[in-house]
């Protein structure tokens, strides 16, 4: 019969198997007071990177691999009853920060320090924020009064965008590693646009700051955001997940139109 070639982690484990072996018996050697007790370097060198190599191998499983169900602050109305595909990761890192996608739901373990939404609307359009002259998703840190995610999202629409939302369902999340050592989530939803009102300055920013706001086409959103490889996945899960859940009842529009301008008169700038 063939033998089948060996993947890189079975070799891995032989190796450190072997490694151990030998090392066990040169224990048992010492144990017994016999002499001339000899470990071999090459034994110790492969045990040693071995063991670092399979240690980031499951750290790498363990990062990308599936993760527990848990619907997203507690038991939160956001709805997860469209099909979802099969887990998807990817990976990019901004300064010192490492950001991986994912598609699945977050860990109960994991905390959630942020949840923004792809804000479409009914005629296949998504209103983007424009801040400091860059397109932003909506969104922000989760606050003491809001009771779910949805009330989170509700609220960050009308404060940074002005606009009202009715249908909003979970995307994902982006895992954060920060070279501090935090690791939380960021989570990424959906939302219906059923209303836009007049722009009026963010409350949680100092002096006078207005957001510009925009409608542009997916493609558009998936070129110019600012999350690199995480484009792609966000965008696209965020349109495929808005069609299954019939957000988009309006004949399809691709023409860009801007709202409203940026106006910042504000030192706080961040």
């Amino acid at each position: 019969m063939r033998r089948r070639k060996q993947s890189l982690p079975g070799i891995g484990r032989t190796w450190l198997s072997s490694c151990r072996r030998e090392m066990n018996l040169a224990l048992e050697r010492k144990r017994s007071s016999q002499p001339n007790l000899i470990i071999k370097k090459e034994s110790l060198r492969i045990l040693f990177y071995s063991s670092i190599w399979l240690g980031l191998q499951d750290s790498n499983l363990r990062m990308t691999g599936p993760k527990p169900v848990a619907l997203p602050l507690g038991e939160g109305p956001i709805s997860t009853n469209h099909s979802t595909p099969a887990p998807l990761c990817r990976c990019y890192t901004n300064s010192m920060t490492k950001y991986i996608w994912h598609n699945e739901a977050i860990p109960q373990e994991l905390e959630i320090k942020q949840i923004h939404a792809v804000l479409v609307t009914a005629d296949g359009r998504i209103l983007l924020r424009i801040k400091n002259g860059s397109y932003r998703l909506t969104g922000g840190h989760p606050e003491a009064a809001d009771t779910d995610a949805n009330a989170t999202i509700r609220r960050e629409a009308q404060e940074e965008a002005d606009v009202e939302v009715d249908k909003i369902d979970y995307i994902g999340y982006q895992e954060v590693f920060e070279d501090n050592g935090d690791h939380y989530a960021q989570m990424r939803v959906v939302a219906r646009v059923t209303k836009i009102n007049p722009a009026t300055p963010d409350p949680d920013r100092s002096g006078s700051w207005t957001y510009g706001r925009i409608l542009v086409a997916p493609d558009e959103a998936r070129r110019d955001l600012p999350f690199g490889e995480m484009n792609a996945p966000l965008i696209d899960n965020a349109i495929r997940i808005a069609r299954s859940n019939d957000y988009f009842t309006e004949p399809t529009n691709v023409n860009r139109a801007l709202i409203n301008e940026e106006d910042k008169q504000s030192s706080d700038a961040s």
